[in-house]
């Protein structure tokens, strides 16, 4: 199949500049080869998010602003259940100046829409007791809990290995979906934050 397409694209390429300029040149035939473009940059626009950087299983993504204003950013991993199916979503960032003290960090974890609101989002980090957490609001990229984390929290996440999410599924409310936060690379994604706060 490919040496049939070289082929194909020799003989157009090659032989139609030929045959032009056998029929009296470039103005009688058709032109097959023009001019090439390496191309240029695409410039972001504003409100397009990109990635900035990664770090283990973390990726620190920001938005692209105006120029001259600051680009907020966040870290960010896909979740995936014991079949690797894509299942959630987690982004972690600063809280900076909108802390309320003891608060010095904040996530929001997207889940399926379909998701049991009533059995609320469990989390764990590595063996630290549990706690559960609403959920805001769904929308159609899914349902949202926005977490609030201390700074001894902040801490377990840096220095762990793994965290675990839990929730349910409406039609299924009485089997657990477990998802795993890999904490590979967490400490090195919140300090790209912190230096950009």
């Amino acid at each position: 199949m490919r040496r049939l397409l070289i082929a194909s694209l020799l003989s157009i390429g090659l032989a139609g500049p030929a045959l032009a300029q056998g029929s009296g040149g470039s103005g009688s035939g058709i032109p097959i080869l023009g001019d090439f473009s390496t191309g240029q940059p695409r410039e972001r626009q504003p409100g397009e998010l990109f990635e900035l950087e990664a770090h283990g299983d973390w990726t620190v993504r920001c938005v692209t602003m105006p120029e001259g204003e600051a680009e907020p950013c966040h870290m960010y991993q896909m979740l995936r259940d014991s079949e690797g199916v894509p299942t959630a979503e987690v982004i972690v960032f600063p809280l900076g100046e909108d802390a309320q003290p003891p608060l010095v960090a904040g996530a929001e974890v997207v889940t399926p829409l379909g998701t049991l609101l009533t059995a609320s989002l469990e989390l764990q980090i590595e063996s630290r007791e549990a706690r559960l957490y609403p959920f805001n609001v769904c929308e159609d990229i899914g349902c949202i809990s926005r977490v609030a984390f201390l700074e001894e929290e902040l801490d377990a996440l840096r220095a762990g290995t793994r965290a675990r999410v839990t929730l349910f599924a409406f039609q299924m409310p009485r089997q657990p979906v477990n998802l795993d936060i890999s904490l590979r690379g967490f400490t090195a994604a919140y300090a790209t934050l912190e230096e950009r706060l």
